[in-house]
C-alpha cells in the first residue's frame, strides 16, 4: 500500500500509476500510463484503488515484498525496475489515507559535511555523472526485459 507524498492530494506524476506493456516478437514497448479510470480496492472504495507502481515508500508484509529481489545491478536507482518485476507476483494499492513526509531537496546544510556530499552526490547526480547513469540503467533495463522502447511519466 503507497499513500501521499506530504498531503493526500496526490501529485501529477502519481496519476501514472499503471503499465501498458503491448507484446512484440521485436521486444516489449513499457509505457507508463494515466488510467482512464480508477479500480477501486473493494472495503475500501473512494480511499483506495489498484495501482501497477506507487511513491518509493509503501507498506507491505516482508516476506511478500521481499521476494520481489532487487536486482543488484541497477545499486543506485532502480524504482520502475523494482515494479516491473513485481507485476504479476505483488497486489499494490495507493490509499489517500496514508501521508509521509519526504524529503526531495538535497541534504540541508546543517549535516555533516561529508555525508551530505556523498548523500547529494549519488541521490542528485549531474552532468555527466547523471548522463552515465541514466545511460547504464536503460542499457541494463532494455536487455533484461527484452524491451525495445519505453515512454515514461518522469
Amino acid at each position: 500500500i503507497g499513500g501521499g507524498l506530504g498531503s493526500k492530494a496526490r501529485r501529477e506524476w502519481q496519476h501514472y500509476d499503471r503499465f501498458d506493456i503491448p507484446y512484440s516478437e521485436k521486444g516489449f514497448c513499457y509505457n507508463r500510463v494515466r488510467p482512464k479510470y480508477d479500480i477501486p480496492l473493494t472495503g475500501y472504495e473512494g480511499k483506495c484503488f489498484v495501482v501497477d507502481v506507487t511513491a518509493n515508500f509503501y507498506l507491505a508484509r516482508t516476506a511478500t515484498a521481499g521476494a520481489i529481489r532487487m536486482d543488484p545491478q541497477f545499486e543506485q536507482k532502480a524504482h520502475r525496475e523494482f515494479f516491473i518485476d513485481a507485476l504479476g507476483k505483488l497486489r499494490i494499492a495507493y490509499c489517500n489515507m496514508f501521508v509521509v513526509g519526504h524529503r526531495q531537496e538535497p541534504y540541508p546544510s546543517k549535516c555533516v559535511d561529508n555525508d551530505k556530499t556523498e548523500y547529494n552526490d549519488r541521490r542528485f547526480p549531474t552532468g555527466q555523472d547523471k548522463t552515465v547513469l541514466e545511460r547504464r540503467i536503460n542499457e541494463l533495463w532494455f536487455y533484461r526485459n527484452n524491451l525495445k522502447c519505453y515512454k515514461d511519466y518522469i
